[in-house]
């Protein structure tokens, strides 16, 4: 877990770099307000992979080994298969983040005439139910997993 935690860290610079360079590469010559709004998805990806993908693990890490240490019992069987349901519905959304990100700035980018709203109902194959779709199973995969593992914890400390 604290490994997942550190390679994310990396991982959510790696998006915080790819967040500025795509977009000084495809919005430089779009007015600023346009160009703030265009690469809002692709910024907002870099904020959540931080969150989603080191703190809050790296979090319960922490929560996991001081309650292990103050003697309550966590199922490393259950422990992982939670965390595993968290980790596919974090990456499934940070995955569908940066490609909204990386589709509406060189979407725009290249062809600002287009217009944002055009470019955005575009992304997902033109598919509002589909975008929905697999955003819904993404944050409900996130949910369960989050919930699940903090039921966990719940009960490791109550056996402390």
């Amino acid at each position: 877990m604290s490994s997942y935690a550190a390679v994310m860290a990396v991982v959510a610079l790696a998006v915080g770099v790819l967040y500025r360079e795509v977009s000084k590469a495809y919005l430089a010559s779009v007015p600023l307000s346009d160009a703030i709004t265009a690469s809002y998805y692709l910024s907002v990806a870099h904020g959540h992979t931080f969150m989603a993908g080191a703190l809050t693990p790296a979090a319960l890490a922490a929560l996991t080994y001081v309650a292990v240490k103050l003697g309550g019992e966590l199922s490393p069987k259950s422990a992982r298969r939670a965390f595993t349901v968290y980790v596919i519905g974090s990456l499934m959304a940070l995955a569908l983040l940066t490609y909204k990100g990386l589709g509406v700035v060189v979407a725009y980018g290249s062809n600002p005439a287009a217009g944002l709203g055009v470019v955005n109902n575009a992304l997902f194959l033109g598919s509002h139910a589909l975008r929905e779709s697999l955003y819904g199973v993404a944050h409900l995969l996130l949910g369960i997993g989050l919930a699940w593992y903090v039921t966990l914890l719940i009960k490791a400390f109550r056996k402390a």
